[in-house]
């Protein structure tokens, strides 16, 4: 394997949003605009459907139906959803069988259909406690704290998460912080995370959930298959990989695709900046296009 493919890889097995401006000027290049439209115009297409087949064959409340129909950010969108009046147990779960029938139906796609042969990559112990100057942790806790009170001061929709969001994202851009948050504090936040979602489906009933499960998989099916025509179609347009950009338009995990580009050898920046573009566009945009024109509605 060359340098540059061991490089990428070491930079996918960790979070790679303080590469993100760096790498997608430098791999994406000329790329890049039409790469973002054609991932944005997947994504509202997406939700659009979902949004309609969640409130008619849910069926489900439009607070409910939003959040869940959105292609990615479980749990921004869970716990915009119950703030937004939502149900709390159900949007996570739609969330949840989305991701699992992506990360299990794209590996056996790609291993029956191309033929490829997926390794996995794992974390030593030395990544996952590795610490970064004492300089980087006080500014992650100041755009924390300056984020989430400062939001809650100007009463900016579902502001705890959209503040500090974007005031750690604005430091990474200008690059006042070129680190990535150590590994063991992103597995702990995800452990909380994970844990306070869970402890929504305390006293549910199975006839309450399985229509909701059997509707995120037939909208999470329709997904893939729109990101495989998409992608067909396209790549020779862009000039792209089809199976690059396959990968950088279905709705699964950035750690998860970028796992499988780099057992592919694709491009693994591109792949991570188009996932990292989803997920900012609809944590960002999700919560305030509802705040603004989804509670007149509902």
């Amino acid at each position: 394997m060359s340098g540059e493919c061991r490089l990428i890889r070491l930079e996918c097995t960790r979070p790679t949003c303080s590469h993100l401006p760096r790498l997608y000027l430098t791999r994406v290049g000329v790329h890049s605009p039409d790469s973002l439209w054609c991932n944005g115009a997947y994504v509202v297409t997406m939700t659009v459907f979902s949004l309609s087949t969640f409130r008619r064959v849910g069926p489900m409340d439009l607070p409910t139906a939003y959040f869940s129909s959105m292609p990615g950010g479980l749990a921004p969108m869970t716990i915009a959803g119950e703030e937004a009046g939502g149900d709390s147990q159900l949007i996570p779960i739609a969330h949840v069988i989305r991701i699992f029938c992506v990360v299990s139906f794209v590996p056996i796609y790609l291993a029956l259909v191309p033929g490829v042969e997926l390794t996995p990559v794992s974390l030593t112990l030395s990544e996952v406690f590795v610490l970064p100057p004492w300089k980087d942790w006080f500014i992650w806790g100041l755009c924390a704290l300056v984020g989430f009170f400062g939001a809650r001061a100007i009463r900016m929709p579902f502001g705890e998460i959209l503040g500090p969001m974007t005031l750690c994202a604005t430091v990474y851009i200008f690059e006042v912080v070129t680190v990535t948050l150590p590994p063991f504090v992103t597995i702990a936040a995800q452990i909380v995370i994970g844990t306070s979602i869970g402890t929504q489906f305390a006293q549910l009933r199975g006839r309450y959930v399985l229509r909701t499960v059997i509707t995120s998989m037939g909208t999470t099916i329709v997904m893939l298959a729109g990101a495989l025509m998409v992608a067909e179609l396209m790549a020779p347009l862009l000039g792209m990989d089809p199976l690059s950009l396959l990968l950088a338009l279905v709705p699964g995990g950035l750690v998860e695709m970028g796992l499988i580009a780099v057992a592919l050898d694709a491009d693994t920046a591109f792949i991570s900046a188009m996932h990292t573009w989803r997920i900012i566009l609809i944590a960002v945009s999700a919560p305030l296009l509802f705040g603004l024109v989804g509670r007149r509605l509902s």
